[in-house]
């Protein structure tokens, strides 16, 4: 049991009150992975056997059976969640990220021991590879190193002044290739000494039959004579970036970010594209397997073919942490919109999703909402889509919109508001047949929310604050302050804001003065907010969820141990709290582990409140009351006639 006291000041004499509880109860479980929706942030792929192992941005390294057809994920996320390197073979399995950290498993992921070389310091591991037996390490402004002891000791290699960032890896044959800034370089004395060939910096390589291709920022190159002269590949669209390189079925594949997959059954002389329904997000790896090619794409997972890459499909079974950027609550439903994946669906409270993206052809969702028996979808770079079936089909509705970078979009009586990347906010009167410009005043502002108190509109801007409207939106004017404000809740008349450096900002007088309600709020970087009448939930850049039941004045962290990289959506529906995150899929977890809300005019089973003292009283009183255990606590006093006077 937990006594505590309370002394409060009120205006009238306390011969009768009426007394209102909010409590933050200890928590006794934990947040648990929702049972979708499919998908991840894929960094790198690799292959062991049966097995195939991802890494991913955000939840670590997941494994592959084939014989299941399912994902697992591996205890790696809580050494290393920033997945950025992987290597397999001989049943060892390497994963290299952010810091420079190398982990060893010996045990197909359920165990992992550090073995990250002693010269290597808070940079990113790059490449893992693996060749006759020694694994070699590409990082991030500190060179290359290898091992012949999987990775009890380590060795570094000296490839020049110009070349400390190592971004790949190959070999043919006794010849290894690697590619990096400064060029791409070929040892033929398995390491020993490097030399420079004539080509571009790299950030993918192949090396098969005396052809090498490296893979840049400006599309594929190849030689055929070591390196002494290179030829530009000048496949149909292929521009931008080559991020990952793979022979598969006699055939060289070249993944780019946003101009799809590229195939050539020539040497290069000749390239096929293909996979242009995936096209809108980035190939960042591939690999081969049993007749089968692997592709992972940012935020949408991986996929797979069986035909050399003619057709393709979702292969994500398990894979549950595509970065969730947006929910909606509609109904007996839960909507998550996701970066990569598109849109799925939830009537069961989340343990099991359904990816509705039938018509959408772009699926980097930002935000949802509903006008009637429409669905909307906003996709940044890809406009609005709109669902009159329950998300069967989409079509596109973004004819008007000044920008198709749509970063928020919001429903208020009927009424679209989109929040445009750099552009303002247009608004649709008619469920998205028409759109028209309503950014007088915040032109140049990338929108991340709307919300509205009264006839009052209010907008979270890039560089402007808070922003207000009192005509529907024709005409905004900031509230002060240029901080970037990243979401906004509402709870009666008050409006949250969460702003990118500041925490939580709280206005009760209609946007007049903002100040900061940060007691017991670790975060600054505020991403999501939730509100009812009663309580209000923030999610922080830092994969921490705070709570708070005194409409903001303190917070409670109930994060516990959900490790995700950053909280961007929050939504409760029956009871469940979601949380969608960059990287880390999404988290869910009863209302009534965080929360107890009790309201009472007289005790209640295991509530205990002693007479105020003194009583009849002044101007303070004390009141005493015993709850079955401590906990965070809001006390309200209200007068016989329902007035809240403390």
């Amino acid at each position: 049991m937990s006594e505590q006291s309370r002394t409060m000041r009120t205006p009238c004499v306390l011969a009768v009150l009426f007394i209102a509880l909010c409590v933050t109860m200890p928590a006794h479980a934990q947040w648990m992975p929702s049972g979708g929706p499919e998908g991840a942030d894929l960094q790198c792929l690799t292959g062991d056997g049966a097995n195939v192992f991802a890494g991913t941005y955000g939840s670590g390294v997941f494994r592959f059976n084939g014989t299941t057809g399912k994902w697992t994920r591996t205890t790696a996320v809580s050494k290393i969640r920033f997945a950025t390197a992987i290597a397999a073979g001989d049943g060892r399995v390497f994963a290299g990220g952010l810091g420079g950290h190398v982990y060893r498993s010996t045990d197909e992921g359920a165990s992992w021991t550090a073995v990250t070389p002693p010269a290597v310091s808070n940079r990113q591991a790059n490449v893992l590879f693996r060749a006759d037996g020694r694994l070699w390490l590409g990082t991030a402004g500190q060179g290359m190193h290898w091992s012949d002891d999987d990775g009890t000791s380590w060795t570094a290699v000296d490839v020049g002044a110009t070349s400390a960032t190592i971004n790949a890896f190959a070999a043919d044959g006794n010849v290894l290739y690697c590619t990096g800034v400064g060029g791409s370089f070929v040892s033929t004395d398995k390491g020993a000494t490097w030399t420079a060939m004539q080509g571009p910096e790299g950030l993918s390589i192949l090396a098969a039959g005396g052809h090498v291709y490296v893979g840049d920022r400006d599309g594929l190159s190849f030689t055929t004579d070591g390196g002494t002269t290179w030829e530009a590949v000048m496949a149909p669209d292929l521009l931008g970036r080559t991020y990952s390189l793979a022979l598969h079925g006699g055939a060289v594949f070249a993944g780019t970010g946003g101009k799809g997959l590229f195939r050539s059954t020539n040497n290069g002389a000749t390239w096929d594209v293909l996979a242009q329904d995936l096209a809108f997000t980035r190939f960042t790896a591939l690999h081969s397997a049993s007749g089968t090619l692997f592709a992972g794409l940012l935020g949408a997972g991986v996929y797979t073919s069986t035909d050399n890459g003619e057709t393709w499909s979702p292969r994500n079974t398990g894979l549950n942490a595509t970065p969730v950027n947006c929910l909606l609550v509609s109904g007996s439903a839960i909507w998550a919109g996701c970066y990569g994946t598109g849109v799925s669906m939830s009537v069961d409270d989340g343990a099991s999703w359904v990816t509705r993206n039938s018509g959408m052809t772009h699926r980097l969702i930002y935000g949802l909402a509903e006008v009637g028996n429409s669905l909307f979808a906003a996709s940044y770079g890809g406009g609005v889509f709109r669902s009159s079936d329950g998300g069967a089909g989409w079509e596109d509705v973004s004819a008007g919109l000044t920008t198709t970078r749509v970063f928020s979009l919001q429903a208020i009586d009927g009424v679209l508001y989109a929040g445009l990347g750099g552009s303002g906010i247009c608004r649709s009167t008619n469920g998205g047949d028409t759109w028209e410009a309503r950014s007088k005043g915040i032109e140049s502002q990338s929108v991340f929310a709307v919300r509205r108190v009264g006839s009052r509109l209010f907008a979270a801007t890039s560089s402007m604050g808070v922003c207000v409207s009192d005509d529907n939106g024709a005409n905004w004017s900031s509230t002060g302050g240029t901080l970037s404000i990243r979401c906004l809740a509402v709870m009666g008349s008050m409006v949250f804001a969460g702003s990118g450096k500041n925490g939580v900002l709280r206005s009760s007088d209609n946007g007049a003065t903002w100040v900061e309600h940060n007691q017991g709020l670790a975060a600054t970087d505020i991403r999501a907010l939730w509100a009812d009448d009663e309580v209000v939930f923030a999610g922080g850049a830092d994969g921490r969820v705070f709570v708070s039941t005194d409409r903001g004045d303190e917070w409670e962290d109930v994060t516990d141990a959900m490790a995700v990289p950053g909280v961007y959506a929050l939504a409760v529906t029956d009871g469940w709290l979601f949380a969608g995150s960059w990287g880390g899929g999404l988290w869910q977890r009863p209302l009534s582990q965080m929360i107890v809300s009790v309201r009472a005019e007289a005790p209640v089973a295991d509530f205990h409140l002693s007479a105020p003292s003194p009583n009849p009283a002044r101007d303070h009183t004390s009141l005493r009351f015993t709850l079955p255990q401590g906990g965070h606590v809001r006390l309200a006093v209200y007068d016989m006639f329902g007035q809240q006077v403390a």
